[in-house]
């Protein structure tokens, strides 16, 4: 029957070697981050994790899971404490798995070039221009001086953290911009309703010098319980393409929160030298704090501080997502000798 057309769709991987025999007689793909990750680990439950205390105290280590406080209350897998096996190579340059998102994608922070300086992680320094307005604890910030919360936080203009780790995106990662999800980053500026158990006049406001608390600084100082939901859908910095979040970014990069370092075992005014986020030197994390434009670090030792100027000169260190289907190649196994190395070709 010549004048017949007939259309045949086939799905296919790639032969990477693989032996097939009857027992096994499907060809293999190559493996994923994420497959590498939770094949590699044995997730615990998180459940009974005191948060109040660092991964030094209580010798928490390894891969967790919890659905609590979570995005649609999905499953997030987290490292915690001194883990040894979360280093990636993506790029050309080493980072460390932060954690699986909800939606399956990889948050890793930056480590840089040289693994034994972790200067060479550092892009920048300030957060803001300025300490003294509530706009500027904001990723991206409203209007300076004005008399409502709306205009003070709204999404318009870029912070000078911002705008460095824009410039470090074009010039490094740009031409991978194809392995990165858009999960978004959460600059938490949801204002806390403290009841006095810091300061009684805090009015709250979130305006002008108004004393402000956020959110962050009252999960974490006050409560020590940290949470991964973003509260507030204008402080999720994503880009335009995404389906969640302000859509106000630039590029798919930022910085990892206040409450990921307290999963990761981190606490506020406690030092903890051992866990894998002290790099030992002071460095951003992208949540506000507290007072009229302070934010959250981690220490030269490790600890979490809430309360740090925006204005005051403290390193940054970038953190992206990427693709849940970026695959790795194989034989690495997360160590600092073997990382896993992103499949880019």
């Amino acid at each position: 029957m010549t004048n017949n057309t007939l259309t045949v769709s086939i799905d296919y991987v790639q032969d990477v070697g693989q032996v097939i025999t009857p027992s096994d007689p499907e060809i293999q793909g190559p493996p994923t981050l994420v497959n590498a990750i939770l094949s590699n680990n044995t997730p615990q439950s998180d459940a009974n994790i005191d948060f109040s205390k660092t991964s030094e105290e209580d010798g928490t280590k390894g891969l967790y899971y919890t659905s609590t406080n979570t995005e649609n209350n999905g499953i997030t897998y987290y490292y915690r404490g001194a883990v040894e096996n979360n280093y990636v190579s993506f790029a050309g340059f080493y980072w460390r798995i932060i954690r699986i998102n909800e939606d399956s994608s990889i948050r890793l922070i930056y480590r840089g070039t040289d693994l034994s300086n972790p200067y060479s992680a550092v892009i920048g320094g300030f957060f803001n221009e300025s300490c003294d307005d509530n706009a500027y604890v904001g990723y991206m910030y409203g209007t300076p001086g004005s008399s409502t919360y709306a205009e003070t936080h709204a999404n318009i203009n870029d912070s000078y953290i911002k705008n460095e780790i824009d410039t470090w995106y074009e010039e490094n990662l740009l031409s991978y911009s194809i392995y990165l999800a858009d999960a978004g980053f959460c600059g938490d500026r949801s204002m806390a309703n403290t009841n006095g158990l810091w300061d009684p006049m805090d009015t709250a406001l979130g305006y002008g010098t108004n004393y402000t608390i956020y959110g962050s600084y009252n999960r974490l100082y006050n409560h020590k319980n940290p949470q991964f939901v973003c509260p507030q859908s204008s402080d999720l910095y994503t880009t335009a393409s995404s389906d969640k979040g302000n859509k106000a970014l630039d590029y798919p990069i930022g910085l990892i929160t206040a409450d990921e370092v307290s999963y990761a075992g981190g606490v506020d005014g406690k030092g903890n030298t051992s866990y894998y986020l002290n790099l030992g030197i002071q460095h951003w994390t992208i949540s506000p704090a507290a007072g009229a434009a302070t934010g959250c670090t981690i220490e030269n030792d490790g600890m979490l501080v809430c309360g740090t100027g925006v204005c005051g000169s403290t390193f940054t260190v970038p953190a992206i997502n990427l693709k849940s289907t970026v695959e790795i190649i194989e034989g690495g196994d997360g160590t600092s000798t073997n990382p896993y190395v992103i499949k880019t070709n």
